[in-house]
């Protein structure tokens, strides 16, 4: 065995036991830990989730690092899968049936409504987490990096006004569990402006359902408006031209996280802001700090999906490990060896919890006004 192949042994068996002595002897669904169906995760693109078919050699490239991501971070024998179909049906079709082979499935594509329903249609089937990694892997990041911004600024999460730009998977992912994760005053801006209650009938589905959590104050207007007043603005628009004033209309000590690929930030901008975050450098936001961590504890807790707690507890095992918090560093780097053993372990821990917690008691005493 190589000196890496003793790595990732240790890491998983190390991560199980820490969950384990977290919660107590773990009920698997007895699957074979050893088996190599049980590590084993497709990363699917296909023409059916992105919008042209000119992208789709984009997204198989995305499909490969990810999956070398997943091997090399999480030892997860991970295989890039391409569907070729434009059709939704057809392409859920295909993966259900190749999904024997694997205990788990990753998305990758840029067509967000496709991708949503994709997913729901899969997860339904199929009885193992489905997710879209590279949305699902930031998300828990953001979160996670948000946390510590706000302390460095002062500031209170759960109180925050907090601006999202942009609706693609990423930003859908990352407003839902903002909200999940307690934040009162979230607001997505797309194209058009504030997604708005009123919107709903001419709105995608994932998008309907994101506007019955979001913008409690039903507001209106386009990004400059909708910073007026705010506390923190993730930014995943790749239109977005952010400037100085912008930043200085937001409340005192603002938060700025600028995540879109290839859009550097003004210097100005920077001036502006109390705390500014890329997907660059030291302390950035990337996808890699999450992924390989929740697919190792969901794989470790043998989960049938990767739920929301357990989206929550990775971005909290993942703010946790900063712990030397400043503007310049809020989350550790990718390479950290740390990481994704603390992400799995917290992950499994709330797997196992919610499978415990949904089992019926063994001697459960009738509620109030039954009759046994």
């Amino acid at each position: 065995m190589t000196a890496w192949g003793v790595a990732v042994t240790w890491f998983t068996r190390a991560a199980r036991t820490r969950a384990v002595n977290a919660v107590g002897e773990t009920e698997l669904r007895g699957a074979d830990e050893d088996s190599v169906q049980a590590n084993r995760v497709a990363v699917v693109t296909g023409t059916a989730l992105s919008p042209e078919r000119a992208d789709l050699p984009t997204a198989r490239r995305r499909a490969d690092t990810q999956a070398g991501a997943l091997a090399r971070l999480a030892g997860i024998d991970a295989e890039p899968v391409s569907v070729d179909t434009d059709n939704v049906e057809a392409f859920v079709t295909a993966v259900t049936s190749l999904a024997p082979g694997f205990a788990a499935l990753s998305l990758e594509g840029h067509n967000a409504a496709e991708c949503f329903e994709a997913q729901r249609l899969l997860q339904q089937r199929l009885g193992m987490p489905v997710v879209q990694g590279d949305a699902l892997g930031l998300a828990v990041a953001v979160l996670a990096g948000l946390n510590n911004a706000v302390r460095v600024a002062g500031k209170d999460l759960p109180t925050a006004r907090v601006v999202i730009a942009g609706v693609s998977p990423g930003a859908a992912a990352t407003a839902r569990l903002l909200v999940a994760a307690g934040v009162d005053d979230v607001v997505i801006c797309g194209r058009g402006g504030a997604l708005h209650p009123d919107d709903a009938a001419v709105l995608p589905p994932y998008l309907t359902r994101l506007i019955g959590w979001t913008n409690p104050r039903r507001v209106r207007g386009r990004l400059p408006d909708l910073l007026v007043g705010a506390d923190a603005l993730i930014d995943l628009a790749p239109t977005t031209a952010l400037t100085a004033p912008m930043v200085t209309a937001m409340r005192p000590s603002p938060v700025v996280f600028a995540l879109t690929d290839g859009q550097p930030v003004l210097s100005e901008v920077a001036e502006a802001a109390a705390v500014v975050v890329t997907r660059q450098g030291p302390g950035a936001v990337d996808a890699a700090l999450a992924l390989p961590g929740l697919l190792r504890g969901a794989l470790n807790a043998c989960s049938s999906e990767v739920s929301l707690p357990m989206q929550l507890a990775a971005a909290d095992a993942l703010s946790g490990l900063a712990v030397h918090v400043s503007t310049s560093r809020l989350l550790p780097e990718v390479g950290d060896e740390r990481v994704v053993a603390s992400v799995a372990a917290a992950v499994t821990a709330t797997a196992t919890y919610e499978r415990r917690a949904a089992a019926p008691a063994r001697h459960a005493f009738p509620q109030e006004g039954t009759r046994r």
